[in-house]
């Protein structure tokens, strides 16, 4: 879960809330660009500006898809400890629930803004942005729907979709709490291919161990 999430912060600007220069919006195109800031914009010619705001809704669809799961894997853990009676565990889902519905608003506004500052109207950012609030509820579904696959080790698929759900928000928190997590795009490849081998060392360690 730290990884995935990791990856789609990296590549794909997953959970950042910043403004974001795509890639297009460089050279040539970014001096013609600054020329016609205050002409019209037509609705029909987007081609040329799809790159900034899709690679950031594809990312945050996948991590808001993340966060639909893991909202699923708490309430069905939070159910499992009250049926064998155990108190005060209900927060745990509670404060999931507000963790993901309270900041999906920045990531929405993340989407928004950028298509309307390369000029797509209000009906497509309202179309885009109700297909991205449909993610989380999908991804509760597709972890009911393995629950009830899992059926004869129901436990164990919860308990591995909590610690899938743990990695993914300890790596929000670093991602909010570290900003030496952003790296530049330059050393993108490099930095995360270590980051893939110390892991790999240390897992082979503890083998060895």
């Amino acid at each position: 879960g730290l990884l995935l999430t990791f990856f789609l912060i990296r590549w794909f600007h997953a959970h950042s809330h910043d403004e974001i220069e795509p890639a297009d919006e460089c050279g040539d195109h970014a001096h013609h660009h600054s020329h016609e800031a205050h002409a019209p914009v037509r609705e029909h010619d987007h081609s040329a500006h799809n790159t900034g705001w899709l690679g950031i809704f594809f990312g945050l669809s996948l991590h808001t898809l993340l966060d639909g799961i893991a909202l699923g894997a708490h309430v069905a853990a939070d159910a499992a400890h009250a049926a064998e009676h155990t108190t005060g565990l209900w927060l745990l889902g509670l404060g999931t629930f507000l963790g993901v519905a309270l900041h999906k608003p920045l990531d929405s506004l993340s989407i928004t803004s950028l298509m309307a500052a390369r000029g797509w109207s209000r009906r497509w950012q309202l179309a885009v942005n109700a297909g991205y609030s449909l993610m989380c509820p999908l991804g509760v579904l597709l972890f009911y729907v393995g629950a009830q696959q899992m059926s004869d080790s129901y436990s164990l698929f919860v308990s591995a979709a909590v610690a899938m759900a743990a990695g993914v928000f300890i790596c929000i928190a670093l991602s909010d709490l570290l900003p030496e997590i952003e790296f530049h795009s330059h050393d993108r490849l490099l930095l995360s291919g270590l980051l893939v081998l110390g892991l790999l060392m240390a897992w082979g360690i503890g083998l060895l161990e």
